[in-house]
């Protein structure tokens, strides 16, 4: 895994504070996957959805090949011989693909997996999969656009852009040259699309301009489903600043056209997750989000995608279900290393945001106790007075134990927390996780404090930033300096000043676009409003406001409550 890019992408991101630390990485090699990429602005970038990854190596990959007419005859017999149905009962483990390529038969079923795999964005586990078809088949040219693509991560826009074109120079040195080793006109359209994807100019040129390449592969074999599937990723995938709902309806219609014959595909599934991965559209994914795992439970990250849906429709039950489920695959992968249980990581931190919102607090304690403990235990192997760099699993620690401070306003952090090697983002964890805990024990002395070291860390912070990420990864932290001027506010009895300053968290929240998942800030600004307004008596305005509240974050807990108290 090459080190990670400069940036991060908000829509992208783990949401708890601003997703500072970076959260649960993606990514790398299989005992790090768990962890956290975080420490610098450099290390924020591949969170949340790859994290957890884990497979049942034993289970077998579905893969159900359809026969290209331009393919050699011995491919289509092959795929007549090993490719069952979506209707045989044999959905398995990784879902059914179905991807007609004029590779040798001997090594369609590492090519299948590779592209199952990579589907459900389990990147490594891909790669080696299309490494091995590879090695079977070293004219494979499909096999190679597939090791390639595991080097483009859409969803967070970052690619290894020198490592992609390393590994299609391994086909051949030029794209004249690996076009005239593919087998027919449609893999050399999907080989010349990674040119475009791998090729010269700025990533967001590249990113839309791939778009218009997977549009004509699509347009010119409709009942190519992957044509379909990677056409939909490309166009969300160019949403570099934001989730912007006109794109991903667009991707969604392209799914929704295909999802009647190919509902057991972890490509169609996984995209129509995302594609409607808001609380407004979220209902509209309730059906591949009730699918996906089960189509695919060899990939701990299709267990856990599901609860994207969940997340946004404030269904916990089911969140604390699908994650769970991802976590034992985790764990089920630790096992078969040698390992012990896992703690940290996407899914984990998900488990204890349902486990939080369910009441079922002393669960979720356990999981964030067990990640601060593998979380020390990582920093006391790495002993000396340098900065602690690399992936940690300090970052999911501190997101976990954050959560807890919005939701019950604990804040446990460890003895012998070794500050002086940690970067300025920690110190303001630490600073908004001691604010809530105070604002929760009615502390004032202690609010006041903690809310200046949140405003001084904040701004040390954002200047630190660039001003390409300042769109993007501001505003969360810029909410969270404006709640820390509103309770500094309201320590020293200034009502209404805190009142201004609250809603000013407020608009800046409503004017960042809405992410998946747990709160941008940890404690969203409507609710820490309202739960002001409340204890002023101003039931009327609180009750507009936690309103808000639960239309952007349904069943939310305090704001359920928040918004039963307003009405009494």
């Amino acid at each position: 895994m090459p080190s990670p890019p400069s940036r991060s992408r908000t829509r992208l991101r783990e949401p708890i504070l601003f997703a500072l630390i970076g959260m649960d990485s993606a990514g790398a090699n299989a005992q790090d996957t768990r962890w956290v990429e975080q420490g610098s602005w450099t290390m924020r970038l591949l969170r949340t959805l790859l994290a957890g990854v884990a497979l049942i190596a034993a289970m077998p990959v579905v893969h159900a090949a359809p026969t290209d007419p331009a393919a050699p005859a011995a491919h289509a017999a092959h795929a007549a011989q090993t490719g069952p149905s979506a209707d045989s009962g044999a959905i398995l483990a990784l879902g059914v693909v179905e991807f007609a390529n004029s590779g040798a038969p001997a090594a369609q079923a590492m090519f299948q997996r590779g592209l199952a795999l990579l589907h459900s964005f389990e990147y490594d586990h891909a790669a080696k999969a299309f490494q091995q078809a590879q090695a079977i088949d070293p004219d494979f040219a499909m096999a190679y656009w597939g090791e390639a693509l595991t080097k483009n991560y859409s969803l967070w826009s970052w690619q290894d852009r020198d490592a992609a074109n390393a590994i299609l120079n391994k086909l051949a040195p030029t794209a004249k040259a690996r076009a005239a080793k593919a087998g027919t006109e449609r893999e050399k359209a999907y080989l010349a699309a990674l040119d475009v994807l791998f090729g010269e100019g700025t990533k967001l040129d590249r990113d839309r301009a791939y778009i218009d390449a997977m549009a004509a592969i699509h347009a010119r074999w409709p009942d190519d489903v992957d044509a379909a599937a990677f056409h939909a990723l490309a166009i969300f995938g160019a949403e570099h600043d934001g989730r912007d709902v006109a794109a991903y309806m667009r991707s969604a219609a392209i799914l929704e056209e295909v999802y009647p014959a190919h509902s057991s595909h972890p490509g169609v599934l996984h995209y129509m997750i995302h594609s409607y991965d808001d609380p407004d559209h979220a209902p509209l994914g309730l059906r591949a989000a009730r699918r996906y795992g089960k189509v695919a439970p060899g990939a701990a990250h299709a267990l856990h995608m599901n609860s994207h849906i969940f997340v946004a429709l404030g269904m916990w039950p089911e969140t604390v279900d699908a994650n769970l489920s991802s976590v034992m695959a985790t764990d089920r992968e630790y096992a078969a290393e040698g390992k012990g249980k896992s703690w940290c990581g996407h899914a984990h931190s998900w488990l204890v945001y349902g486990y939080l919102q369910s009441g079922e607090d002393a669960k979720a304690r356990e999981y964030i106790d067990g990640c601060w403990s593998a979380a020390m235990a990582q920093i006391a192997a790495k002993p000396g007075d340098d900065k602690l760099t690399g992936r940690m699993m300090l970052g999911s620690a501190f997101y976990v134990q954050t959560m807890d401070a919005a939701q019950n306003g604990t804040w446990k952090v460890p003895d012998g927390m070794p500050w002086r090697r940690l970067d300025t983002e920690y110190r303001f964890y630490d600073a908004y996780g001691r604010m809530l805990a105070a604002y929760h024990a009615d502390d004032a002395s202690k609010a006041a404090e903690a809310a200046a070291d949140v405003r001084a860390f904040g701004t040390e912070v954002l200047g630190k930033m660039s001003a390409e990420d300042r769109p993007t990864e501001g505003p969360g932290i810029e909410a969270a300096m404006a709640q820390a001027k509103g309770l500094a506010a309201l320590a020293t009895g200034q009502g209404e000043a805190a009142l201004t300053s609250l809603r000013e968290a407020v608009a800046i929240e409503d004017a960042t676009p809405m992410q998946y998942g747990p709160p941008m800030v940890a404690k969203p600004s409507h609710e820490l409003l309202g739960e002001v307004l409340l204890d002023m008596d101003r039931k009327a305005e609180a009750a507009t406001v936690f309103a808000a509240a639960l239309r952007r974050t349904p069943n939310r807990g305090a704001a359920v409550a928040g918004s039963a108290r307003a009405s009494k």
